[in-house]
């Protein structure tokens, strides 16, 4: 029988839910209660639940509360039936796989659908036969294993055993492929905690590489070949191995390329991130710009934020201030700034004082910003002790040392001996420890004796950057000893 006449006798005689999703007349109709609200949403008009309550029912009290909890409990519904319903012709997907994947997986629920209502056999065998060459053609094996799975099931019902035994093949190859590429994500995942962990477990970690080598050779998947490349990339920049790092983001990229995956557009843009960091880390400056040039336009998503991150660092460190405002300036008016955690908002405010301040001292201009005001609003950094909460210290001793209160300057110079065995552990923190050593020794000799930056220029660590590090320590020293023995002093 034909496919639509099959599909209306397993529907036939059931009960339908009216509307429960959120359909183009919903959206469009001002007078409707989920329209407004998923538009006042969508707008960030509405930005948590007190917002949401007042914006239904006026005010907050026990009984609104009660009808916002019924309320999105059917809003909740609507949007997750919703998401069954896309249209994959119109929908902004990037890529052809995505759609073949989200296809996919509405078509192994289909199937499971007809299966339990008692269908046609027949039509589980069309439906996925109409679905399964372009599933093959992007390897994608967890649906390609769910399919066998239906048509091994179909053979069995209809006792076609050379059927049945070619369909078992081609599930253990699918199922062996899908249980390579999971294991390698598992391990990628495994390899990105222990590396970004706040206690890091190092020989731990060191156990990894090998397995993750033992992968990139055997593995029959590129998908699982390209887990374990990015899996390396972390372990690489973990132990500051950055050239070993960048020559494995380029092995990563041509992996990447020789065939589609869901993450093939994710994880290009973190490996071209990665590859603008080591630039930044090992101070090649000018390859770093370049590469950000090349890939301009391609980051999508976070992605974009990190790469202007380090832009914004390289044009600040170069002295290129106008560069670095217009970077900020691009950063602050892109359409999901005001979406972003709050953390990564302060520290966007953070970067801006110290482009001001910077800029005042090379300028010779005077400072008028309160570095108080800028502590009292970073209250997600001031709690990031042994990374962004130093940068605060930092430029409350740089401000302090500007308007010449040498006193309380020392004072928080003082504070830095405990903060430093306290919070700055590890060979990854030599860099801010040596500055340290620096502010102690400019405040044991009274303000009256320049400090040296060779340290941050010779030593094997001084390519160890920090994300929190945002003008570079060798240049911080540079303002300080202008500060201290300036030409002409700017009106403070």
């Amino acid at each position: 029988m034909d496919l639509v006449f099959d599909l209306v006798k397993v529907l036939e005689n059931k009960k339908f839910h009216k509307s429960e999703i959120l359909d183009k007349l919903i959206l469009s109709t001002t007078e409707n209660v989920y329209g407004n609200f998923y538009a006042a949403i969508a707008n960030n008009d509405i930005k948590n639940t007190d917002e949401a309550i007042a914006f239904l029912y006026g005010k907050i009290n026990k009984e609104n509360i009660n009808k916002y909890r019924q309320f999105k409990f059917r809003f909740k519904r609507k949007l997750l039936n919703t998401l069954f319903f896309v249209d994959v012709a119109n929908v902004d997907f990037k890529n052809n796989i995505q759609k073949t994947y989200f296809e996919g997986i509405k078509t192994m629920f289909q199937v499971d659908i007809i299966q339990k209502y008692g269908g046609n056999n027949n039509l589980v065998k069309e439906i996925i036969l109409d679905n399964i060459n372009t599933i093959k053609k992007y390897k994608l094996n967890y649906i390609l294993s769910e399919y066998s799975l239906k048509l091994i099931n179909y053979y069995t019902l209809n006792g076609d055993y050379k059927s049945l035994a070619k369909e078992i093949k081609n599930y253990n190859n699918y199922n062996q492929l899908y249980l390579e590429e999971t294991n390698a994500f598992i391990l990628f995942n495994e390899v990105n905690v222990l590396a970004g962990s706040p206690k890091p477990n190092t020989k731990l970690l060191l156990t990894k590489l090998p397995v993750l080598n033992e992968i990139i050779v055997k593995a029959k998947s590129n998908l699982s070949k390209s887990y374990a490349m990015m899996a390396k990339i972390i372990y690489y920049e973990y132990f500051a191995n950055y050239k070993e790092c960048m020559a494995v983001c380029f092995e990563t990229l041509k992996i990447l390329n020789k065939s589609e995956s869901l993450v093939k557009q994710s994880y290009t843009a973190i490996v071209n991130y990665f590859i603008v960091r080591m630039h930044f880390q090992l101070k090649n400056f000018n390859q770093c710009k370049t590469y950000i040039n090349s890939i301009n336009g391609k980051m999508l998503g976070y992605n974009w934020f990190l790469i202007n991150e380090i832009n914004f660092k390289l044009e600040l460190n170069l002295d290129n201030l106008t560069q670095a405002k217009l970077v900020y300036n691009k950063v602050i008016n892109h359409k999901l700034y005001n979406a972003l955690p709050e953390r990564v908002i302060e520290m966007w405010n953070l970067h801006l004082f110290y482009l001001d301040f910077y800029q005042s001292i090379k300028k010779n201009e005077p400072f008028n910003q309160n570095v108080f005001t800028l502590i009292n609003s970073s209250t997600n950094l001031y709690h990031d002790k042994s990374e962004f909460n130093f940068s605060l210290i930092i430029i409350k001793i740089l401000y302090l040392l500007y308007k010449q209160k040498y006193t309380e300057a020392s004072k928080v110079i003082g504070t830095l001996r405990v903060y430093r065995s306290r919070y700055l552990k590890g060979k990854k923190y030599n860099r801010p420890k040596q500055f340290i050593e620096e502010l102690i020794l400019l405040d044991k000799n009274n303000y009256e004796k320049k400090i040296s930056k060779t340290h941050f220029l010779q030593k094997s660590y001084s390519n160890i950057i920090l994300d929190s590090e945002i003008i570079l320590y060798e240049n911080l020293i540079d303002i300080i000893n202008t500060m201290l023995y300036p030409t002409s002093n700017p009106s403070h």
